[in-house]
């Protein structure tokens, strides 16, 4: 990713308010005897993800009967007068019959949990037999609202463990700012401008703060040096000011650069207490350099996930049970390897699962499911892009027998589809109904989107320009950061 231009069963019923203006009253009747009889008004109704659509805003006094038809990626229903459909899956179908008995306006929504407070709700009005309305459509009341602006390039947001508080938001020249209670601090929490070299896919990249953090003040940088190399250093908080860092540190890993791109930059604690650093393959020079050159190489750390523990050895530890410690040859740090150039992933805890956005070389965008109880998979480049095989790509050998993991989710390269920025798994309590969706964006696109466990696109009419990462504070609140210096944090309009 270039950040200076272009370069995711049904649940038990819990209950609908069955709210009518003038006090009307809805009867539930058969359904089969609704659709028998040919006079009986119908609404057709279409759930979409955070979105109801109504054939018609009005209906007629007497029985009515409405037609529901879900083509959203999530389970959703319908429900009115404390009456429902069951929860529908894709493409699932449902008729409900009622009886209006006085004239009013009567609420709808989804019964799922959260659904009707990000907008999946509306009103139908009721009166005379015989009136006609226009379509009626209910949309998500989800927004982005910016925290900071003007903020230079940014990169990472994220938060100390257990912190409510406290969000650090980190700029691509080396700044980190500190923002408390939502509002920024006078002071920045750490200054590595002298230090960082901040062009294309360099600078400061990621911050992540040890599960000790509250007792020791252990966070880590992942940042380009002034050579353009790879430095992983361990910071501390002052002792005396929770709000700045120390001066100095201790370096935990460095990589030579041969190129200047694909430095992945990702870097987060797992629920095992674990490290994993996101490393990119390098980048190509060719024919020095080909395409693609270390991306199924295991005797170096370049285009793959690696698992240390950077407080338990010099210059850290690697756990014995991570996959490769017994391959000869094999580098005992990696834990996933068939990576282009994995600029952002999420460990999501609740699943025990990370899910990787790789940026891929010029036809697809993929997004990866690594189990954190299965590592060691590869993810195919440059033996695959995607599902494909690369266009001008020279194969690697190992590509003939290789056990290649396919992606969760892949789109296709486009005018305005070039680099794939992931992604949060979404734990706020305030949106439960977008609660285990991983959300992610397009940096040339710009919109956000939501991709189900299994693979399927959640649209969520939301749109930030060259947006660069999502992160999350200490409430699971999700934020986004962007290239043109913004911070948006996800709410409820």
């Amino acid at each position: 990713m270039d950040l200076t231009g272009a370069s995711r069963g049904p649940r038990p019923w819990r209950g609908v308010a069955t709210a009518a203006v003038v006090g009307a009253t809805l009867v539930a009747a058969a359904s089969s005897s609704a659709a028998s009889s040919p006079a009986v008004p119908t609404v057709s109704v279409t759930l979409s993800d955070f979105a109801i659509r109504l054939s018609v805003d009005r209906v007629p006094k007497g029985r009515v009967s409405f037609r529901v038809l879900n083509r959203g990626n999530v389970a959703h229903d319908f429900a009115i007068a404390g009456k429902r459909t069951p929860a529908l899956a894709h493409g699932g179908r449902a008729t409900l019959s009622v009886v209006v008995t006085e004239a009013g306006a009567y609420r709808f929504s989804s019964s799922q949990p959260g659904e009707a407070a990000i907008g999946m709700q509306g009103s139908l009005k009721a009166g005379v037999r015989g009136e006609k309305g226009s379509p009626v459509v209910t949309r998500s009341r989800l927004q982005l609202t910016p925290v900071g602006t003007g903020l230079g390039p940014l990169t990472f947001a994220a938060a100390p463990p257990g912190d409510p508080d406290r969000l650090m938001v980190v700029r691509q020249d080396g700044l980190v700012y500190l923002f408390e209670d939502g509002k920024q601090a006078d002071r920045p929490f750490l200054d590595m401008r002298n230090v960082v070299r901040a062009e294309g896919e360099k600078g400061l990249l990621s911050i992540a703060f040890s599960p000790d953090y509250t007792a020791t003040g252990r966070f880590y940088v992942y940042y380009t040096n002034r050579d353009g190399n790879i430095r992983v250093v361990e910071r501390r908080r002052s002792t005396s000011n929770p709000d700045v860092a120390d001066p100095g540190g201790r370096r935990v890993l460095a990589l030579t650069k041969q190129t200047a791109d694909h430095n992945g930059g990702m870097m987060q604690f797992g629920p095992d207490g674990n490290l994993y650093v996101a490393i990119g393959d390098g980048g190509a020079e060719p024919p020095a350099i080909p395409v693609g050159r270390f991306g199924q190489s295991l005797g170096d750390l370049f285009g793959t996930i690696v698992r240390i523990d950077p407080r338990g050895g010099t210059p850290y530890a690697v756990p014995t049970d991570n996959p490769l410690v017994s391959m000869e040859g094999a580098r005992p740090e990696i834990v996933a390897y068939g990576l282009r150039n994995p600029w952002r992933f999420w460990i999501d805890a609740k699943t025990n699962a990370m899910l990787i956005g790789d940026v891929g070389e010029g036809a697809r965008e993929e997004v990866d499911r690594l189990p954190l109880d299965a590592l060691g998979l590869d993810f195919g480049w440059p033996c695959r892009e995607g599902s494909i095989v690369p266009p001008k790509v020279n194969l690697p050998d190992g590509c003939a027998g290789a056990r290649l993991t396919a992606p969760l989710y892949e789109y296709p390269h486009g005018p305005k589809r070039c680099s794939i920025t992931g992604g949060v798994v979404a734990r706020d309590p305030r949106l439960r109904a977008l609660d285990g969706l991983y959300l992610w964006a397009d940096f040339c696109e710009g919109r956000v989107n939501a991709l189900t466990p299994k693979g399927g696109v959640v649209p969520l009419n939301l749109a930030a320009q060259q947006p660069t990462s999502f992160g999350a504070d200490g409430l699971g609140r999700v934020y986004v950061t962007t290239a043109s210096g913004s911070l948006l944090r996800l709410d409820l309009s």
